[in-house]
């Protein structure tokens, strides 16, 4: 058991050092207060135009940046458009000092854009593309790539196509994947860090012409043009990104429920499709008044035009009047007089679209394009939507079991570190020399008090990291310390780098699911208990908010703490000696372990020389963990026990 950080009105809380792991314990003479956390939102994935980058980007807003487009060159290789680009895409990467976590993505191809048919056609040209790709995005310190071919098979853009393409850009997704885990793996970028592989695909005649129940295995997700869906080539207007069919359309039509639940039946995770929403409007010229003109037929398509556009010079100004179809979800502007109609996403639609993507556990949104937002207006919808989406999500996270020891890849400054999940550690991180070295861990220059297995009292160093992320929950600004456990501990003996503590996941409830090899994190305010359940055990308050509860023995009742650094369950020889004097033995069974209103004894205890602050007693530790889900429900200061 490691006990960091501090117990109130304690200088040296809790020499725990207990035989037979030679853990040490750590202490403190002053409180340290838990480190804000927040969920990382879902995936907002911004399309940036290289003709058009907007002057003011907010990367606190965004995943994920799309820079439009790099293309195929006459050698099948993947290249930036002109050399003015590399400037552009250095900018890009310094919005990552405001957001560490954003991550700067390639895209490649567009309407129009020649040269996939061929680069996919061979195995030789497919690994002259990847390899080609590898090398831009190392050269220009990029994340990853995305592929916009417009389309496979398909000669609707003036492009080359062949029948070939069909498996032929399946193939090519597993030879950019292979060669992106290659290099992710070569760079050190490991896990969520990765090179990312995505592609923006379509629906209806777009799953005729692609493998999408195979290739979608390559990607890390979709970005899905859910919208365009009426244009210049479609004989009606109609809302090009209405998100459900409109009472007047054909059926035929398209909308973008159809398109998702198009790619679902296909075996595609929900979680890797991301919607796509226009920051753009289609007008239509000489159309029909029926229906104020929505799908009827028209003269001529007029135009594309940004929202920015639509809200300082039409919506409610030339004649236009905003329409809403309550059935599609969808704006319009419609002019009775010039016969004009626009259709276009605004905030409420998009609002009802950030509503959808979290009742259908959908990847997130991204959008087309940035500069043609109105004063970060639709961003902000989006934004704001899918934030207090994940402060709803649960986190998912999985351990590895070695030995007694739950261990759970943390990722400190882009690196993946192994690191035991320790509730007897009421710090955040404690890590070793090592990491420390390799993370670039900025001292503080301040340290904690502590002692050794051996009673003598040390000093911890402390540093801080900018960000530590576990699953897809973001911890900023961690200020952590020095793992000093003697190097002949067992846990340093299975791979770990060093210890998770308490006080960082303080806003949740932490589900440990030992059968399932998994722990959740479940934020205070989510609507779900994900497994949150069972037989309720209030915290002691003595231990101010530390999952340490009394239990009801036949021998007495104890103070005692859940340690899932612990492998056995344990008294101290103390509180064994109080309730039997002329106990002897190296452990003692206890007919009734009464936690709440439930029993789950018999149940035996270890009883070991260990010195504890008073009152406290003993350990529960991984033999219990091992055989129920247990909840340290934090914010409410409680445990929930399933059977």
């Amino acid at each position: 058991m490691t006990m960091y950080g501090p117990i109130r009105a304690t200088l040296l809380v809790a020499a725990c050092a207990l035989y037979f792991v030679g853990h040490s314990a750590r202490i403190s003479a002053a409180e340290s207060q838990p480190h804000a956390a927040s969920a990382t939102p879902v995936r907002i994935v911004a399309y940036i135009m290289s003709w058009t980058t907007p002057p003011d980007i907010h990367p606190e807003k965004l995943t994920h940046i799309n820079f439009a487009f790099g293309r195929i060159d006459r050698d099948g290789k993947v290249v930036l458009p002109h050399p003015g680009v590399a400037a552009q895409l250095a900018q890009l990467r310094a919005l990552k000092t405001r957001n560490p976590g954003l991550k700067i993505i390639i895209s490649v191809g567009g309407w129009t854009a020649e040269g996939f048919s061929d680069a996919a056609s061979s195995t030789a040209s497919r690994n002259v593309f990847a390899n080609s790709a590898v090398a831009l995005l190392r050269e220009h310190e990029l994340d990853g790539i995305d592929l916009d071919w417009e389309y496979p098979g398909q000669s609707v853009a003036g492009i080359k196509s062949r029948p070939g393409d069909k498996h032929n850009f399946t193939l090519l997704l597993k030879t950019l994947r292979e060669q992106l885990d290659r290099a992710s793996a070569e760079d050190g970028r490991t896990a969520g860090n990765h090179y990312l592989l995505t592609i923006a695909s379509a629906d209806r005649e777009y799953f005729d012409y692609t493998e999408m129940e195979k290739l979608h295995v390559y990607l890390d997700w979709l970005n899905v043009m859910t919208y365009d869906f009426f244009n210049s080539l479609t004989p009606t207007t109609g809302h090009h990104a209405g998100l459900y069919r409109s009472p007047f359309a054909a059926p035929t039509d398209r909308n973008a429920d159809a398109s998702v639940k198009q790619h679902l039946a296909a075996g595609i995770p929900a979680d890797k499709l991301v919607l796509g929403v226009a920051f753009y409007g289609r007008g239509f010229a000489g159309v029909s008044p029926l229906h104020r003109g929505l799908n009827q037929p028209y003269e001529r398509f007029e135009a594309a035009h940004p929202y920015a556009e639509l809200v300082d010079k039409l919506i409610g100004k030339q004649g236009f009047v905003r329409e809403w179809d309550a059935q599609a979800k969808a704006p319009f502007l419609w002019n009775a007089t010039t016969h004009a109609f626009i259709t276009y996403d605004d905030p409420e639609s998009i609002a009802i679209k950030a509503d959808y993507v979290k009742s259908h556990h959908l990847g997130g949104m991204m959008f087309w394009e940035l500069s043609q937002d109105h004063q970060g207006e639709l961003l902000d919808t989006i934004a704001g939507a899918l934030s207090r989406a994940a402060a709803d999500q649960p986190v998912v996270v999985p351990i590895t079991l070695l030995g007694n020891f739950p261990v759970v890849s943390v990722q400190i400054a882009g690196t993946d570190v192994p690191l035991i999940f320790d509730s007897g550690n009421s710090g955040t991180v404690a890590l070793t020399q090592a990491v420390i070295d390799r993370v670039k861990a900025v001292p503080t220059g301040e340290t904690s008090r502590g002692m050794d297995p051996k009673g003598n009292v040390i000093e911890y160093p402390k540093f801080k990291i900018p960000r530590v992320q576990i699953g897809t929950a973001v911890f900023t600004d961690v200020v952590g310390e020095l793992d000093v456990h003697d190097p002949s501990y067992q846990a340093t003996q299975v791979g770990q780098q060093g210890f998770l503590g308490t006080s960082l996941l303080k806003p949740y409830k932490v589900v440990l699911d030992y059968p399932h090899r998994r722990i959740t994190l479940v934020p205070a305010g989510s609507t779900t208990s994900a497994g949150c359940k069972g037989t309720a055990v209030p915290f002691s308050p003595a231990w101010h908010g530390e999952p340490a509860t009394e239990v009801d023995t036949d021998l007495g009742k104890f103070v005692v703490w859940w340690d899932t650094g612990t492998p056995t369950s344990v008294l101290s020889k103390k509180a064994a000696e109080q309730a039997r004097p002329s106990l002897a033995e190296d452990s003692v069974t206890s007919k009734r372990l009464a936690l709440g209103d439930a029993d789950f004894g018999p149940w035996q205890f270890v009883v070991s020389e260990m010195a504890l602050p008073p009152g406290f007693d003993g350990l529960i530790g991984y033999d219990f963990f091992a055989h129920h889900v247990v909840c340290m429900d934090f914010p409410a200061a409680r445990l929930l026990i399933q059977p």
